[in-house]
């Protein structure tokens, strides 16, 4: 009893955290897709550069300037970007992309704050998350359709009494069974293994533990469950979610 009851007042505290990080994170990503109508940042520093992104969006941005400066990244770090009519979070991507030129840095949200450090940084801490994906390998029916060697030999059968028994269907075909050459329907497991397998070779190979790296993937009864880093969480599911 008294598990039961730690365990109902677990989900009564956790209950109301995850709707207020689905929430906060809700505010920063309107936040990163609000337009800006005129991105003039020439010769400007990296601070100064994040400084504007917040005085226009109200969003929250931290910088982890330890680890930028460790890769030679300051605030004075120059930044030139000079575009039109983007979404906050493209104009951020380029400032990034600017000030870690040598050093590529990312960002992520983390209860309503967008963090910014260098992926390296980013790539050492790995996250887990399932992701349901019952209905991209769920099994389509193959419907049979008409018998159609049964339906030229009636026709023959009914035809001036030739008696050639002749049973080739209308595309030319002997008596050969439609279904012979079919190959076996896959399990369900074979289809969310293939689904791994697309998965590692197509989003940053080289994290996957199979290809020699850190992060893990596996299927399970219509999940994926992946401990990966959390830009690679982003690339599956989406930023932020």
């Amino acid at each position: 009893m008294k598990r039961i009851a730690a365990a109902a007042v677990l989900a009564i505290v956790l209950l109301p955290i995850s709707s207020y990080a689905a929430n906060v994170n809700a505010t920063v990503k309107r936040a990163l897709a609000t337009e800006l109508g005129s991105v003039n940042l020439a010769n400007s520093s990296f601070a100064d550069a994040l400084d504007y992104l917040r005085d226009v969006t109200g969003a929250n941005i931290n910088v982890n300037w330890k680890i930028l400066n460790n890769a030679n990244i300051t605030k004075e770090t120059p930044v030139n970007v000079k575009l039109r009519s983007i979404p906050m979070r493209k104009a951020l991507q380029l400032i990034l992309d600017e000030a870690g030129a040598a050093t590529p840095l990312t960002y992520f949200i983390d209860e309503g704050v967008i963090e910014i450090t260098t992926r390296e940084a980013a790539d050492a801490k790995l996250i887990t998350r399932v992701y349901d994906v019952s209905d991209l390998i769920v099994e389509i029916p193959d419907f049979a359709g008409p018998d159609l060697n049964l339906m030229t030999q009636s026709n023959s059968n009914s035809g001036s009494g030739s008696g050639s028994g002749n049973s080739s269907n209308i595309f030319g075909g002997g008596n050969s069974n439609g279904n012979s050459n079919k190959e076996p329907a896959k399990t369900a497991t074979e289809r969310g293994n293939e689904l791994v397998s697309i998965v590692t070779g197509t989003i940053r190979p080289e994290i996957w533990e199979v290809n020699g790296g850190t992060a893990t993937i596996r299927y399970f009864r219509g999940r994926l469950i992946v401990t990966a880093p959390r830009s690679v969480q982003e690339m599956i599911g989406g930023r932020g979610d």
